[in-house]
């Protein structure tokens, strides 16, 4: 090397960029910002147009009037049909389990 000679800067190697670049901080802080401010004028209209709405008296509740149906009576035919169920003969039922006790 020449002592006259200047160095020569050694070239550095560039960094690799990302395939998408990073969002700016600034416009995810307006969005939010945004959606805030939007948040507190719909609660405060919520608020004026629950306030302003003219105060009413309370409506008096007349009690519901009770209808009495009359109750279902046996009619002859249904009679009829409980007098012609066949139960059987308990004389004879309760004869018969004497006799498997018996033999118990």
């Amino acid at each position: 090397m020449d002592p006259n000679q200047t160095p020569q800067p050694i070239p550095q190697p560039i960094p690799a960029t990302p395939s998408t670049p990073p969002t700016p901080k600034s416009s995810s802080h307006g969005v939010l910002f945004a959606v805030i401010a939007i948040l507190v004028v719909a609660s405060a209209v919520a608020v004026f147009l629950l306030l302003s709405q003219p105060q009413t008296k309370p409506v008096q509740q007349q009690p519901i009037p009770t209808v009495t149906l009359p109750s279902p009576t046996i009619t002859p035919t249904e009679q009829q049909g409980l007098e012609d169920i066949d139960t059987g003969n308990p004389e004879q039922d309760l004869q018969d389990i004497q006799n498997d006790l018996g033999e118990l």
